[in-house]
């Protein structure tokens, strides 16, 4: 017979994957002004559509703010949860944990490549 979790252990599970979700889109949407248009540009897609890629511009910094801080809080959550739970004895699945320090990576991966692109684009293009 399964045992259902108490609601202490169960809200973290969601809070970690909000966490993650929110720092992915975060993150996405902060390179959609700048990364995404160029990244696509060099897959070969091309249009004027790509030029309404640029209207989250005025917002990419706040967007950034966001993603550091739900990354910041989402790694911190899935350390301090994983102590917790594993000191109880019921560790969560590795696959779980796998998934959301994926997403953090990827998400981290973004906002790094963010802060660093406007010092890199000039070197490509010159």
């Amino acid at each position: 017979m399964a045992q259902e979790l108490p609601v202490e252990q169960a809200s973290p599970r969601r809070w970690t994957g909000s966490l993650a979700t929110g720092s992915l889109l975060g993150a996405v949407g902060a390179s959609s002004c700048c990364v995404l248009p160029v990244a696509l540009f060099a897959l070969g897609a091309t249009g004027p559509w790509i030029g309404a890629l640029t209207a989250l511009t005025p917002y990419q910094p706040y967007l950034l703010g966001i993603s550091v801080l739900a990354i910041a809080l989402g790694v911190f959550e899935l350390r301090r949860r994983a102590r917790i739970e594993c000191a109880g004895g019921a560790c969560v699945s590795p696959r779980r944990r796998l998934v959301a320090k994926a997403a953090f990576g990827v998400a981290a991966g973004l906002v790094m490549l963010n802060l660093v692109w406007p010092r890199v684009l000039p070197l490509l293009f010159s």
